[in-house]
């Protein structure tokens, strides 16, 4: 018996060495997955700046856009505004009924959101690293 216990004395040193590469080893792994998933945040994030930078150009074209239309339909108005003011009209009455309904006519813009949605939705607006855009995005209505 006392044989059996002599073939089954364990070198210490040989485990604890073991112990600590495998430790070490999974330390490194953890790290590198760590590593690994910041850098895809930070790809996903300038994913979502590059979006919402193309949002920000297709509703400034489109406000450019509403603001000619409108600077239009305040000249039709102010044709009406003019035609009232003299009792009658110069011109066509066809373009007299055409100014007062365009002067009428009234868009609202419509807002690109699906970038603002997603980042909300989804909770990735804590991703995004800025202070100042967070809080833009955030207070969007």
């Amino acid at each position: 018996m006392q044989m059996l216990f002599r073939k089954l004395k364990l070198d210490w040193a040989y485990g604890i060495s073991e112990l600590v590469i495998v430790v070490v080893g999974v330390l490194i792994a953890l790290a590198a997955d760590g590593l690994r998933e910041r850098a895809a945040e930070r790809s996903l994030e300038a994913d979502y700046v590059q979006r919402l930078i193309e949002d920000l150009k297709r509703d400034t074209a489109a406000l450019s856009e509403l603001i000619e239309q409108t600077e239009s339909r305040s000249r039709s108005a102010q044709v009406v505004v003019d035609t009232y003011d003299r009792g009658s009209f110069v011109g066509e009455p066809t373009d007299f009924a055409r100014s007062v309904e365009f002067a009428m006519w009234f868009a609202y813009p419509d807002y690109s959101r699906e970038t603002i949605d997603d980042l909300m939705s989804t909770g990735n607006l804590r991703l995004v690293q800025s202070p100042e855009l967070k809080s833009a995005v955030a207070s969007t209505p």
